[in-house]
């Protein structure tokens, strides 16, 4: 869930005819990097890449997008990309965790290894 509104634009919407999936994201701690994705139900994508700084004591990941790609028919088209912020965290417990970014939106996170219920 999120409140952020270009994840949003393209779930409502769509994308060049493609319609919305999901959005996710996976983090290498152990390389200090990051992906985000918006996924299209014909196998389209819009995806970034970045590296990542986390300060565990202040449950706070900086993160700067350095890639973007646009995966459509089999293709992909890379595209320069350079933003960045930080996402204060607050965990519920081990599965979940509610962040708030630097824009000021909000997202519930659930670990992808553990079950919903």
């Amino acid at each position: 869930w999120t409140t952020e509104e270009a994840v949003l634009s393209l779930a409502n919407k769509g994308f060049l005819g493609s319609t919305f999936d999901y959005a996710g994201g996976s983090i290498n701690m152990y390389e200090d990097k990051f992906t985000n994705i918006v996924a299209f139900q014909n196998g389209n994508s819009i995806e970034a890449d970045g590296v990542i700084k986390i300060d565990e004591e202040n449950n706070r990941v900086s993160f700067r997008f350095n890639i973007a790609k646009i995966k459509i028919g089999g293709f992909t088209i890379p595209l320069p990309f350079s933003a960045g912020g930080f996402i204060d965290n607050v965990y519920a417990d081990e599965k979940y965790r509610i962040g708030i970014d630097s824009r000021g939106d909000y997202r519930v996170y659930r670990r992808p290894n553990v079950p919903a219920n």
